[in-house]
């Protein structure tokens, strides 16, 4: 299977899942502004008590009208970054992984003005080393046609289906399914890829997303 998705800030597990069983990915940067995808610049961690939400926030040229997710630029109200990083080691400091993994991520906690599409294709390149995804990834949608490629980009993911793994507050908390992949990296370190397989096939009773 080829797909097409959309940017996504530290993407869901299953939108890795569902990459991860693609021969081949194209995503869109250049894809269409709507502000109900606010996955391009949200993703969702589960803290202490409960899913928490961090938000990447936006800006853009006064009076220039907004057709692409490409024109929207990384802001540095409220120094979101630092709130970011707090709520990841809050999150995730105790988790297997975090110290083995965090510095790979470190860069894109700090402020660099930049269109948000740029930051999460940043953030793509690394999740994939880590997750040692060999799926073929470009970021134009020239490199794919409608009759060839699955369209994702609603995110859709299809088949992919829930399966539970370790989460350092499953005891309090239950599991807490279709967070962000950074959940599954500090959790699950190499076994993530493991887990991602698992989505796709259903193994472990998981229940369809």
């Amino acid at each position: 299977m080829n797909g097409i998705f959309s940017p996504q800030y530290y993407g869901s597990v299953y939108y890795y899942a569902r990459m991860f069983g693609c021969r081949r990915a194209v995503i869109d940067l250049d894809r269409r502004y709507d502000k109900r995808f606010k996955s391009v610049h949200r993703c969702t961690i589960v803290d202490t008590r409960a899913p928490l939400t961090l938000t990447v926030p936006l800006s853009r040229t006064p009076d220039t009208p907004i057709r692409r997710w490409s024109q929207m630029t990384v802001s540095p109200h409220a120094q979101w970054w630092a709130d970011h990083r707090v709520s990841l080691e809050s999150a995730y400091g105790r988790t297997p992984f975090f110290e083995f993994y965090i510095d790979r991520f470190l860069p894109f906690l700090q402020y660099r003005e930049q269109p948000i599409t740029q930051l999460d294709r940043s953030i793509d390149e690394v999740v994939r080393r880590t997750l040692g995804l060999d799926t073929e990834v470009v970021y134009s949608l020239d490199e794919a046609t409608d009759e060839e490629y699955a369209d994702f980009r609603g995110n859709d993911f299809g088949d992919v289906k829930d399966v539970a793994y370790y989460q350092v507050r499953a005891d309090r908390l239950g599991f807490v399914p279709g967070l962000s992949i950074l959940d599954l990296i500090f959790n699950m370190g190499p076994e993530a890829p493991l887990i991602l397989s698992k989505m796709l096939s259903g193994d472990d009773g998981g229940t369809n997303h």
